[in-house]
């Protein structure tokens, strides 16, 4: 026999399929045993904000997550009817919330400019802290491709929840709640 060639019946008989179904089957069992859903931490930012009734235009908002305290952020831009439809909920659950949680509004600036965002906030009425991204790096830190995107950040600074779409009061409640009840 040649070395240099296999010899099929050998092979089969030392090299079963069912080998190759029981080692994959162990492969998937330890990378699924290894891997747990470990919350992302959320990414430090500053954002200059716009005049809205608790802020002043040009108030500089530090979102630290080790400040050990709950932030909503909501990615938006005024051109987006969703955004701007669920932009009176954020606001009520801002009032609702705000001596336990932060609500900060970052516009994504392209579409929109920045004074179109001071004209839409200005005419809304809004409470809560809203500002630009003027870099777009905030989107990007957050990974957020979506408008509107809405995270939950918990008192730990990990991302808790990650919400893609309109987002009414209802929903954020339960969120909030969730969190709250996990810092006991």
């Amino acid at each position: 026999m040649n070395q240099g060639f296999y010899n099929h019946s050998m092979i089969s008989k030392r090299f079963y399929p069912g080998k190759i179904v029981l080692a994959f089957i162990i492969l998937i069992i330890a990378v699924t045993i290894g891997c747990e859903k470990k919350a992302s931490p959320a990414p430090i930012f500053d954002l200059i904000l716009y005049e809205s009734k608790d802020y002043k235009n040009n108030e500089k908002y530090t979102f630290n997550p080790n400040n050990n305290k709950i932030t909503m952020i909501n990615f938006w831009f005024p051109s987006c009817p969703p955004c701007i439809s669920e932009m009176p909920d954020i606001d009520s659950a801002y009032l609702k919330y705000k001596d336990r949680i932060d609500v900060i509004g970052v516009q994504l600036i392209g579409i929109d400019s920045i004074n179109d965002g001071k004209r839409f906030i200005e005419k809304g009425g809004f409470s809560y802290a809203i500002g630009g991204d003027k870099q777009g790096k905030i989107s990007v830190d957050y990974d957020v491709t979506l408008f509107p995107t809405t995270l939950f950040i918990d008192h730990t600074g990990h991302i808790f929840e990650s919400w893609q779409g309109i987002i009414e009061e209802p929903e954020i409640a339960k969120i909030i709640t969730s969190i709250l009840n996990t810092e006991r």
